[in-house]
């Protein structure tokens, strides 16, 4: 397991590739080069710069627009603001009569959490699947905008970001791509 704790975004990412390239174990499939569970801990989230024109940032847009509808933020805030100090605000994402097709169109993120912690709203993700070079940091981008989006809502500051994932892999064909 890889476990993280990092002041920024950008330092977690490189923190956890730098892990799961010297890390050894087993894989749940042939065409992952690494793959390890992992805890990743942003202390200090903050902006993260993202080249907006790439194709992966407009898939990716695409489907937290969906996930994170008007109304499912709507639902979020009128839960928090109304349970203030509840530890009841998971919000899923898995709906198991589409996500167990095997059609390649299922969701990576399967829910979100939301907690106020002396006073700061912290934020947790499971993810059960994310490649750590391709799509982390888009992940914590598009995670990080909707937990900004329910604080700013709240009138609290931002607390710390966590990054649960299942299945944080890296491809050899993505590797070879990027060097």
């Amino acid at each position: 397991m890889i476990i993280v704790s990092e002041n920024s975004f950008e330092k977690a990412k490189e923190s956890a590739i730098n892990k799961l390239l010297s890390s050894s174990g087993n894989k749940s499939d042939d065409s992952l080069l690494f793959e390890q569970k992992a805890v990743l801990e942003i202390k200090k989230p903050s902006e993260i710069r993202i080249a907006k024109h790439s194709l992966f940032y407009r898939k990716e847009k695409e489907y937290y627009c969906k996930l994170f509808s008007k109304e499912r933020i709507n639902k979020a805030v009128k839960f928090m603001q109304e349970n203030i100090g509840t530890r009841r605000a998971v919000f899923t994402f898995w709906k198991e009569s589409l996500d167990l097709k095997h059609d390649g169109e299922s969701s990576c993120l399967v829910y979100v959490y939301f907690r106020v912690v002396d006073g700061k709203l912290d934020f947790a993700a499971h993810m059960r699947a994310n490649d750590a070079l391709r799509l982390l940091l888009l992940d914590f981008y598009f995670c990080h905008d909707l937990h900004s989006k329910v604080a700013r809502r709240l009138g609290i500051r931002l607390g710390k970001h966590y990054h649960f994932v299942d299945s944080l892999h890296l491809r050899e064909k993505n590797l070879k791509v990027g060097s």
